[in-house]
């Protein structure tokens, strides 16, 4: 439970260790530190400037500064943009150096950097404010008590979307894309209501409307109450002792409830969405004909060289991204409906392991970039082809970082080029070169992106971000400077050319609304080819030149839609056309040199919390104080607990020390408790006192990972108290080396009620002898295998999601230990509750439903566990604001076969006491799969099982349970 505890505090700042090859440094400013590794110093530079630049402009709005420096770390171990922010413990940001792509949604910037700033320090400010009785126990115990973390999703990351836009004249709340998610729900079944935005809903577009609904609700809220509104409601939420509360918060404060407030709110989004629609409809909307009805993420058409095949990618709540190709048929039958997720014939050629886009080599194959784990500590991008025919994958790249990849006719590859410390290059990879050369790369460090090569292959295309916007330019192939297509605050994007290379088309938000536009080079005037209602994007014309393809949205997503490829009637757009209206850019500080230290662990790795705690040990009652703590580069890490044990009459501890600084990671820990031993007379308790040391070697891969580990531990077993019965376990000194595997490729989805694919294997080793410097002699060995298998069925072409799941497990023990090291079978063991929330693969399995709780024990075990899961019904409701939240029922009918028995006859326990004879239990549990605290996705289980067999230890077992199952 100590353990538990300290797990439950790290959960929300922990993170996995960075490289430990990284030399870290700092930047100290006024109000922040800037923690960064070799390559950075340019942007930490620029993360200097912004964050003061943050702080002078948030810090009125909020009325709010923290009484620390923020502290902040930047990484360059990622391909993706975003970041996090915590005040748990102290106010820690961390930021990665990669920019978003254009396809992002997090794509409309002025600056990137100023806006990930802007971005993440509004949470700090806003969870950070803590006053009245939270403030004062954290004055006392650190700072844990966070109220205005107990808000609903939308609202933190609402207010973080408000500042973007209202500091900028950008951010996601004048975002085209996420103004047409809004403009999508209102005009299906109406905007997101109030109780499934305040959790995690499994339909799209899932957390994703806590930005896009939140940041607007709360932006509506500013117009109507004034920002200083938004400001009182950070500070009296943040002093309220009494959690959950918001609605009385936001009465006290706006005289309303959120639930009266979102009410109007929308209502007021439904109407501007029918504006929009009757608008368009009435200029004349565009009709296409459906290709896909699959929704989340489809897109990236890519016609064959002939004409007859799409290429796409999906990524989807069913499965694994994937490579897909479709053969359409003759164009274009408008209007029609489609049924099913995807045409007759529609297959999958690979999967992804990732989103992106494609592009069509001289030799048919589908070049794309997919994401794999570089040297352990890096997710980056490289380029891939997979063979339609054959389905054949080669790897064409290896810890380049390239992405966005575009095919001239002689085989070089263009892409997008991540290069060291955040900015991108357009670069080239000539057929048969080792090393690519950079097209473009922006001086100011400025993101570009999208390259395509024209139809001759010798210029590129792509999309350059300046002055607050993406703009389309032209590169040559040879070399030179680019030329501009368009350039003003529209945000353009996804390039493409006629397959006579007379015309660039693209898609753009110039109105408002993303429509397909085309660029005729001869005369450099600009058309529109689309008038839709919601988003039309990454315009395709087929090379025979007949049709468009191109993705279109709906309330379920994104989706492929084809049109005829018609440019007589393309429409001109005025030289004098006006753009929707956007702000200018907001004016970045001015350059600045910062001194720069060697970072410095201690500041941020000393304790800044601790609790007191009551727990037991094996005689009663113990009191005592839990802490953590981890340095901001995590370099180091600590958990430790101390106590006195009332009954006992003496301290206990348990610390655990893990240096992340090399490779492997190695663990110190030390232990002193009073515990029971198995098969000692009742009233017996063992004094242990413990120390181990261990390295933790992990590999990993996108598609698996694997971790050894090896340790070896020192264990003191005094007598603490003598049993009535006389029956006292020898005392001694365990001195044991452990070595144990672990792999697992084992995967689930959004739509998943369990894992539903491949498998997890482990192995652990346990052998204590004289060499060591033991005093007993004994060897341990257990291993366990776990298999699932998605069934089959579909309704509609959508996987209904039933699993068998089967694991295996076994173990094999010997030595002089008495009887400490026997294996125990019987019963349901519910394991660690918090433990089984936070991590379910760790839930308990050695369980045999059915029987008395540990009924059968010996020196040996098999174990057979075997399940049928599946899916009943959707529920998708919660409490209005409150963190509860029922996303579905689903149920599973299982058997429990195995036995522990004593298999020797030359040692101190005889087969004879004990023989193998397998016994089985069978049963069915009840599972409602619900959303704890906003954010933890966990099933509540009820369930019974009886034993098959007649015998004494054969009941009627039913349990109840919270967390995961194997």
């Amino acid at each position: 439970m100590r353990r538990a505890l300290v797990c439950a505090l790290l959960f929300a700042p922990a993170a996995l260790a960075f490289d430990p090859r990284y030399v870290w440094l700092t930047i100290d400013t006024s109000h922040f530190e800037i923690h960064f590794h070799q390559g950075e110093y340019a942007l930490a530079a620029k993360v200097a400037r912004l964050a003061e630049q943050a702080h002078a402009r948030l810090v009125p709005l909020f009325g709010h500064v923290p009484s620390e420096r923020t502290q902040i770390v930047l990484t360059d171990d990622t391909d993706f943009a975003n970041g996090f922010a915590t005040p748990l413990f102290y106010d820690l940001v961390h930021g990665f150096a990669a920019t978003p792509d254009p396809r992002s949604t997090i794509s409309d910037f002025d600056d990137w950097v100023a806006e990930l700033i802007d971005h993440e320090y509004t949470h700090i400010l806003h969870l950070d404010t803590v006053g009245g009785l939270p403030a004062a126990a954290n004055m006392v115990f650190g700072k844990i008590w966070i109220p205005n973390g107990a808000q609903p999703n939308w609202f933190i990351e609402g207010m973080a979307v408000l500042t973007e836009s209202e500091v900028t004249g950008a951010g996601r709340v004048r975002a085209s894309t996420e103004e047409m998610s809004v403009r999508a729900e209102a005009l299906s079944a109406g905007l997101v209501r109030i109780d499934r935005l305040s959790s995690l809903p499994l339909a799209w577009p899932r957390a994703n409307d806590w930005y896009t609904v939140g940041g607007r609700f709360l932006t509506w809220i500013g117009d109507q109450y004034g920002m200083g509104a938004l400001r009182d409601l950070s500070h009296d939420y943040g002093g309220r002792a009494i959690p959950l509360a918001v609605n009385v918060s936001a009465e006290r404060v706006l005289g309303k409830s959120y639930l009266e407030l979102y009410e109007e709110f929308r209502a007021l989004e439904e109407k501007k969405a029918r504006a929009v629609q009757d608008a368009v409809r009435a200029e004349g909307e565009t009709a296409l004909e459906p290709l896909t009805r699959l929704g989340e993420l489809t897109h990236s058409p890519k016609w064959s060289a002939d004409s007859s095949t799409l290429y796409y990618l999906n990524v989807g709540p069913d499965r694994l991204p994937q490579i897909r190709a479709l053969r359409p048929g003759p164009c274009c039958a408008v209007g029609a409906e489609l049924r099913e997720p995807v045409r007759p014939g529609d297959r999958r050629l690979a999967e992804s392991y990732g989103d992106g886009t494609v592009a069509i080599d001289g030799r048919g194959r589908v070049v794309y970039a997919r994401t794999q784990i570089f040297q352990e500590f890096a997710d980056i991008q490289d380029l891939y082809a997979v063979d339609p025919r054959t389905g054949r994958v080669d790897r064409l790249t290896r810890g380049l970082r390239a992405s966005e990849p575009s095919v001239a006719p002689d085989g070089a590859l263009a892409f997008s080029w991540r290069r060291p410390g955040g900015h991108t290059a357009i670069a080239l990879l000539d057929a048969g070169a080792s090393e690519p050369r950079i097209l473009f790369e922006d001086p100011l460090r400025e993101p570009v992106g999208s390259p395509r090569f024209n139809p001759a292959g010798d210029a590129v295309a792509f999309l350059h971000h300046r002055e607050g916007s993406w703009d389309v330019r032209i590169v040559p192939r040879a070399g030179g400077e680019p030329v501009d297509v368009t350039h003003g605050r529209a945000f353009d994007r996804d390039p493409s050319w006629s397959p006579d290379g007379r015309w660039l088309l693209f898609s753009s938000d110039r109105t408002g609304v993303f429509d397909i536009y085309a660029f005729r080079l001869a005369d450099r005037t600009l058309w529109r080819a689309t008038n839709v209602i919601l988003g039309a994007f990454e315009p395709e014309v087929s090379p025979d030149g007949s049709q468009l393809a191109l993705v279109s949205y709906s309330a379920r997503g994104y989706d492929l839609a084809r049109m005829r490829y018609e440019p007589d009637r393309f429409v001109r757009v005025a030289d004098d056309t006006p753009l929707a209206r956007r702000p200018e850019p907001a004016p970045l500080p001015p350059e600045e040199i910062y001194p720069v230290r060697r970072y410095d662990p201690l500041p941020t790795l000393r304790p800044h919390w601790w609790l007191p705690f009551a727990a037991t040990d094996a005689l009663g009652t113990t009191v005592g104080a839990v802490t953590s703590g981890f340095d901001v580069a995590r370099r180091h890490e600590y958990q430790a607990a101390a106590w006195w044990a009332i009954d006992s009459r003496q301290p206990g501890w348990d610390v655990v020390y893990t240096n992340h600084s090399l490779y492997p990671d190695i663990s110190v820990s030390a232990l002193r408790d009073v515990e029971t031993a198995s098969g000692a007379g009742p009233g017996y308790t063992d004094r242990v006192l413990q120390g181990t040391i261990s390295a933790s070697f992990p590999f990993s891969e996108i598609e698996r990972s694997q971790r050894v580990a090896v340790q070896y531990e020192l264990t003191n077993l005094a007598r603490n108290t003598p049993a009535t019965s006389g029956i006292d376990p020898p005392p001694g000194l365990i001195a044991a080396t452990s070595f144990s595997y672990v792999y697992s490729d084992a995967r689930r989805f959004v739509r998943s009620i369990s894992f539903e694919e491949g498998q997890r294997f482990s192995i652990t080793s346990r052998i204590a002898a004289r060499a060591l410097g033991s005093d007993f002699t004994f060897a341990q060995l257990s291993s366990a295998y776990a298999r699932f298998f998605r069934l089959p069925w579909t309704s509609d072409g959508v996987p209904l999601h039933h699993v068998f799941a089967a694991r295996l497990s076994a173990g094999v023990a010997r030595g002089d230990l008495s009887e400490r090291h026997l294996f125990e079978l019987g019963g349901f063991n519910a394991g660690n509750p918090i433990q089984s929330i936070l991590n379910p693969v760790s839930a308990p399995v050695r369980i045999l439903r059915g029987f008395v709780s540990d009924a059968f024990a010996g020196e040996a075990y098999v174990l057979g566990n075997f399940e049928y899961r599946l899916p009943l019904l959707d529920v998708e409701t919660g409490a209005w604001t409150l963190p509860l939240y029922l996303r579905r029922l689903h149920a599973s009918v299982f058997t429990d076969v195995g036995d522990a028995w004593m298999p020797f006859d030359d040692g101190p326990f005889r087969a004879t006491s004990a023989p193998f004879h397998l016994h089985a239990g069978a049963g069915a549990e009840l599972r409602a799969e619900v959303v704890l605290g906003y954010v933890l996705p966990t099933d509540v289980r009820v369930g019974c099982a009886h034993g098959l067999e007649q015998s004494s230890v054969s009941i009627l077992d039913c349990y109840a349970a919270i967390g995961g199952v194997f």
